[in-house]
């Protein structure tokens, strides 16, 4: 329950550099129940006595201000502190007094007498940022208790977090800090509730955070010692409930012991991608971002973000973060000439040479077209219509555009060759990005509109893809919110410009995110039905997904790979179907199960070597972890 947008929420990013390893000074309780274990390095001696003398009591606040001074609170209504205001300490006491427990204290860099109490009842603010204020009161009105609060060291008033029970408001975060958090608060399920629970966010003076929900932490830039500790406690089955930092050194405090997890696909899913799980795997192949979706019960479960929209960069990567499609615009198209199909504007089976349509079709000298060839447009989205230039190379940024005529004529600047049908049709399947050149030319004919204009209008629109388009430059929108991912090569360096342009829309020309993707399959997957409104007729749907030709039952349907077809009259639990995207930095992939009305969309950043088999090892992992197969 973030309270502003991301953009509010992230901005005046600042990070810092890890610390480093060294041994840290260890007081310990006796780690029962109403007992706290702390751990400290380099802390203000008298904190630490304060803190072990307290830690029978179970701690409930540690923390210091921006000038060393501290705070401790017990469970039991203890206090001890140095060079913390008067004001502060006579609410705490009055809080306890009254039968509060204090939940979290936390202090603003600026202002020696700012301060925000939360109890398990209410809340007490003095001095701080405005919107903080308005937050508190507006989580009280609701009836939301608060966990805990946190506020960024150094510069301003206006940097903090409010963990609830049920989610987060934050402003002026670290934009991975959000990413983190926005993850936890999915569920694996539709309509679920997250399994894991946000505990606390803390800030080191670094510029590094932590993330502690329970057995589960993510941290950043934060002394290694302290990462360390953590580890060490997590390996001895116990809880990092509170992580504390001060300008020279760090505590972690352990109440409980980690209890059993519950089943959390999402988690399953993040450790079981091949190669040391989705993190590791990252860096392996050297994709800096990654976007997830999972559809269940045909809606969208779940969707999370991992790494950075660029390398080296400080915006990551997140669910509606803007991808190039790649080749996988073609299945957008498909869906598209699909539509015109339904409208009656031209049949699947239509010979694309006929002339009341209009169309130039060169056809290479060598061969002729028999009967039973026909170059149709069902042929076309099957990649069997003969036509050449399996791939796109882009055009780097600042080129002048060839147009439509020119690309399908190789002039005027094209950077490919003429468009033409280069074997008889329905001879073989090949990859063809000159035919969904070609679909951009029909489209243009039979409906007297630019194929970027019409898709977005008949295509996007209608599916509810609010963020995606067919325009050649991305939308300004997501650019100014730093919300577009930049493109990567094998060896993880960005694209110069960070993307291509492809004007060849139907081909390559979609910018669309994990969370779009999501409504293809939700549609296909229901027979064309969409928001309980059939968009595309099921015929044409089952045509979609039936394989072109008798030969290859296991292979091509219209815009999309399926497999296990012969299933589909018997049990067809398993039956799928895929669709891929590449081009210049990019890589994307889907699977969709019809039967059971799930899928999966995978989204990256990088066109590292082993690109194909990433995007297939993270959709497999989700697989897996839902037992889909």
């Amino acid at each position: 329950m973030n309270t502003f947008s991301r953009r509010e929420a992230i901005r005046s990013i600042s990070l810092g550099a890890a610390g480093w390893l060294l041994s840290p000074q260890i007081f310990k309780g006796t780690g029962q129940n109403n007992y706290s274990q702390v751990y400290s390095y380099n802390m203000p001696q008298a904190a630490m006595d304060a803190a072990e003398a307290l830690a029978s009591g179970r701690i409930a606040v540690f923390t210091f201000t921006a000038a060393d001074g501290w705070l401790v609170v017990s469970n039991n209504g203890e206090v001890r502190s140095n060079k913390i205001s008067t004001s502060c300490i006579k609410k705490i006491k009055e809080f306890i007094a009254a039968g509060h427990i204090i939940k979290s204290v936390a202090f603003p860099p600026k202002g020696s007498n700012s301060y925000v109490i939360i109890t398990d009842k209410d809340h007490y603010a003095n001095e701080v940022d405005g919107k903080l204020i308005a937050k508190l009161k507006e989580l009280k009105a609701k009836g939301t208790k608060v966990k805990h609060i946190a506020f960024r060291p150094k510069r301003g008033n206006d940097r903090w977090i409010i963990i609830t029970e049920n989610g987060f408001s934050a402003q002026n975060i670290p934009d991975e800090c959000y990413q983190i958090l926005k993850n936890l608060q999915e569920s694996p399920k539709p309509d679920g509730q997250p399994i894991r629970k946000i505990n606390s966010v803390s800030f080191a003076n670094t510029g590094g955070w932590v993330v502690n929900a329970g057995d589960y932490f993510f941290s950043r830039n934060i002394p290694s010692g302290c990462l360390k500790k953590m580890n060490n406690l997590k390996g001895q089955s116990l809880q990092s409930d509170e992580i504390v930092f001060s300008k020279t050194g760090w505590s972690v405090i352990s109440h409980q012991s980690i209890t059993d997890a519950q089943i959390d696909e999402i988690r399953t899913f993040e450790k079981g991608v091949r190669g040391g799980g989705l993190w590791n795997r990252m860096k392996i192949s050297k994709v800096p971002g990654v976007s997830v979706a999972v559809i269940i019960d045909n809606k969208l479960a779940w969707s999370c973000g991992y790494g950075y929209l660029k390398t080296g960069g400080v915006d990551a990567t997140h669910s509606d973060s803007l991808y190039q499609a790649g080749s996988l615009s073609q299945l957008v198209s498909t869906i598209g000439a699909l539509r015109l199909a339904r409208l009656g504007k031209i049949g699947l089976e239509e010979d694309l040479r006929d002339e009341k349509l209009g169309l130039d079709i060169p056809i290479k000298e060598g061969f002729e077209i028999i009967e039973g060839q026909e170059p149709t447009l069902a042929m076309l989205l099957a990649n069997r219509s003969g036509y050449g230039i399996k791939g796109l190379k882009g055009y780097s940024g600042g080129r002048t555009l060839p147009n439509l005529d020119n690309i399908l004529n190789g002039t005027g600047g094209a950077n490919t060759s003429k468009v033409a049908i280069e074997f008889p049709p329905n001879t073989r399947y090949e990859p063809s990005a000159g035919g969904f050149i070609m679909l951009d030319k029909i489209i243009q004919k039979v409906t007297e509109k630019p194929a970027s204009e019409w898709l977005g209008e008949n295509v996007l629109a209608p599916l509810k893809m609010e963020d995606s388009s067919f325009d050649i430059k991305v939308n300004k929108a997501f650019s100014d919110e730093n919300n577009v991912a930049a493109g990567h090569n094998p060896n993880g360096k960005m694209l110069s410009g960070e993307r291509y342009d492809y004007p060849e829309t139907s081909a390559y020309g979609l910018y669309t995110n994990v969370k779009d993707m999501a409504n293809i399959i939700a549609m296909i997957n229901q027979g064309g039905s969409f928001n309980g409104q059939s968009f595309i007729t099921t015929d044409l749907i089952e045509a979609l997904l039936t394989p072109v030709n008798e030969l290859e039952k296991t292979t091509r349907g219209l815009g999309v790979m399926v497999t296990n077809f012969e299933e589909i009259n018997e049990t067809g639990s398993n039956f799928r179907y895929t669709s891929s995207g590449q081009c210049a930095g990019f890589r994307s992939l889907i699977f969709g199960y019809p039967v059971q009305g799930t899928g999966v969309v995978v989204m990256t950043n990088g066109n590292a070597k082993d690109g194909p088999r990433f995007c297939y090892d993270v959709a497999k992992s989700v697989i897996k972890a839902y037992g889909w197969e």
